[in-house]
């Protein structure tokens, strides 16, 4: 193993922890309902109101079917929903 494969392996093992730790992540989401409050993710992941945490901002106003922008807290748990996404 030269050194260029050498720092590219740790440059890629650095990158696969970073990736497992599941650091805070943007994303979007769909209300699917409102009490219960559930979300849908981009990526069809269904999350409970027990894993929701709404600011004052995005809860009120909300209806079904709004988007909204949430950020996935680090581990994966928990999802801050930041506010509703509307088109200009």
């Amino acid at each position: 193993m030269n050194e260029y494969d050498f720092i590219n392996t740790i440059k890629r093992v650095a990158i696969e922890a970073v990736k497992s730790t599941r650091p805070q992540e943007t994303l979007f989401a769909t209300i699917t309902s409102l009490s219960p409050l559930k979300m849908k993710t981009e990526n069809g992941q269904i999350v409970d109101e027990d894993y929701l945490v709404p600011t004052q901002a995005a809860k009120s106003g909300l209806e079904k079917g709004d988007k909204v922008a949430v950020l996935r807290m680090q581990g994966g748990q928990r999802f801050l929903i930041l506010d509703k996404v509307v088109k200009p």
